[in-house]
């Protein structure tokens, strides 16, 4: 195949451009974000993507197609700052100026006209098609292009000098309106910092202005609905030696980790903390977390349960979350398992609650008395029987006598999370290396909505916090008063 008909396969097949011009590998999560790049009903696209996985590459790659099959197209990549940006497009001259195939890209100097030359941080093809490269900052303005690439904005530099407001504003006055005049695209391309950046807000507020848009999220790890680590994103390539196995990944998870605790959580399974603003400090939280806990029952020890139950059985709804703590003769709490299901009815929680009673023979269960919750109380505390849904069978009610309901509120909710708070920094309470459950505890904070302080979990789900809560106030406000079978 020579040089044309490389070209001409490539101007409609971009993974051969990939391969066979860039000599780049192509994986299936590069395929998914390519795939949005090229959607043409797509005007705004947000991809976060796990740190080490080809993104840069793959967007400077991306930039070369689309500048060299199109003609005078203005590309525009925005970086964190000036140094990145310009490493980028030098990185995008060699590759087009070192490729004999792609050299045709460089025009041609006419006799008596002024040679075109290429800056740090812009250049022209012969295509007539221009990329530029920019900070990301106020020199962006007035800029009008087709195909607006952020890449990374928030790392590095901006990441941890400029406040987040500020961050906001500069992308809404300045960067947003840079796509509008030619109707081009925006794709943002990144990993999100805090639970309140840029990226981890920005498929909320861009779907409010009216465009076509789509989001998708790429973690180094795929993971069942637990929280169970299955395999990685970007699987080895034993030829290459490109991507990574899960003992890889572990590995850079224990390194990174005890550099800055759950670095690795944000930067390689996107899931960013509320930073400092978050209630429960990474620093205190690691040393409570334990790799391995006992979850057998030990007979002196008392055991409690916290409901943190949905709202509904919706399979849209938050999970119904059991937490059972261990308390031993020292007072010290471990979290002995976590159940943590969607479309749980408030029979089918009660029957699973029984069923784990045969094994923990609990002192005290506590449920947050809220939705389809004040129906499952009152039926734990009062019914004889209950009627097993998938079974239609009567079933004994043997937990009456040690549940109660908790209702929270504005009032009692700051008590149960300072309460908890305590006990992490206090030292006497112990958490499995549960990674659904630290990203909530991190994700946790005080925000400010209609004029009130409310404590919640931000861009996430808080179930396992409130569950975990519960458990210690159930230890704390039912105490021993019920007398445990085995004593």
């Amino acid at each position: 195949m020579n040089d044309k008909e490389i070209l001409l396969r490539s101007s409609y097949d971009f993974e051969f451009f990939c391969t066979e011009v860039l000599g780049l590998v192509i994986a299936e999560h590069h395929r998914k974000i390519v795939s949005l790049l090229k959607d043409e009903t797509k005007n705004i696209v947000i991809i976060e993507v796990a740190r080490g996985h080809g993104k840069t590459e793959l967007m400077k790659a991306y930039v070369i197609w689309y500048a060299t099959f199109n003609e005078k197209k203005r590309i525009c990549i925005i970086s964190s700052a000036k140094e990145q940006s310009w490493d980028i497009l030098l990185d995008i001259k060699n590759k087009i100026e070192e490729n004999p195939i792609l050299s045709f890209l460089r025009p041609k100097v006419i006799k008596n006209q002024k040679e075109k030359k290429w800056s740090a941080s812009h250049i022209i093809l012969s295509t007539g098609s221009s990329i530029k490269s920019l900070p990301f900052n106020s020199t962006a303005r007035g800029q009008h292009v087709h195909l607006l690439i952020c890449d990374d904005i928030l790392r590095d530099v901006n990441s941890g000098t400029m406040p987040e407001e500020k961050q906001k504003k500069l992308f809404a006055d300045v960067i947003t309106p840079i796509v509008r005049t030619l109707k081009g695209k925006l794709a943002i391309i990144g990993t999100p910092q805090t639970t309140t950046d840029i990226i981890a807000v920005s498929k909320d507020v861009l779907s409010k202005l009216g465009r076509s848009s789509s989001f998708i999220s790429l973690p180094a790890v795929i993971r069942d609905k637990n929280g169970k680590w299955l395999r990685p994103l970007w699987q080895k390539d034993e030829k290459t030696g490109l991507g990574f196995t899960l003992d890889e990944l572990r590995q850079q998870r224990e390194y990174q980790n005890a550099l800055s605790p759950f670095s690795f959580e944000k930067e390689y399974l996107l899931e960013p903390f509320a930073g400092e603003q978050s209630i429960f400090k990474p620093q205190i939280i690691k040393r409570q977390v334990l790799s391995s806990i006992d979850t057998t029952r030990r007979g002196p020890c008392l055991y409690y349960a916290g409901v943190d139950v949905a709202m509904s059985t919706s399979s849209k709804a938050d999970y119904t979350v059991i937490t059972i703590i261990e308390v031993d003769e020292e007072n010290i709490i471990r979290v002995k398992n976590i159940i943590r299901e969607k479309g749980l009815g408030f029979i089918d929680t009660l029957i699973k609650l029984q069923e784990l009673d045969k094994y923990w023979k609990f002192n005290g269960i506590l449920i947050e008395q809220v939705g389809l919750s004040y129906g499952l109380i009152e039926s734990a505390k009062n019914d004889k029987f209950f009627t097993n849904p998938r079974t239609g069978q009567a079933v004994k009610n043997l937990i009456g006598g040690i549940v109660e309901g908790f209702k929270t509120s504005g009032e009692n909710k700051p008590r149960l999370i300072s309460q908890l708070q305590s006990a992490f920094e206090s030292g006497y309470l112990f958490i499995p290396d549960n990674e659904i459950l630290l990203n909530e505890l991190f994700s946790f904070r005080a925000v400010m909505k209609n004029g009130r302080v409310k404590l919640e979990g931000v861009g996430q789900h808080d179930d396992m916090v409130m569950s975990l809560a519960l458990a210690l106030e159930a230890y704390n406000s039912l105490g021993t008063y019920v007398t445990a079978s085995y004593i």
